[in-house]
């Protein structure tokens, strides 16, 4: 019983942490956010969290982006520059 209730309160504490964080996490934030890879895996499992990328995820709970490459590369390179070039022909 009291384990079950300890990995409730994980759960719970790590999707506030995620929430708090803007909905998305990367595998290396949530550890140092005292979160445990166990618990990334069992959110999930159980459906609270999707995998977008190896190492990146977003609570289910919030809406889809409509560019998720550009959030995937702007999520692993928090400092970076993205240029998108359109070229017209004619």
């Amino acid at each position: 019983m009291i384990k079950k209730k300890n990995k409730s309160n994980a759960c719970e504490k790590a999707r506030l942490i995620i929430r708090e964080g803007g909905g998305m996490i990367k595998t290396s934030e949530a550890i140092q956010a005292g979160i445990h890879p166990r618990t990334l895996y069992q959110l999930r499992d159980m459906g609270d969290l999707e995998q977008i990328s190896r190492g990146i995820y977003r609570l289910a709970e919030i809406e889809t982006v409509s560019s998720p490459d550009l959030v995937i590369v702007a999520t692993r390179i928090p400092i970076s520059v993205i240029c998108l070039i359109c070229t017209v022909l004619p």
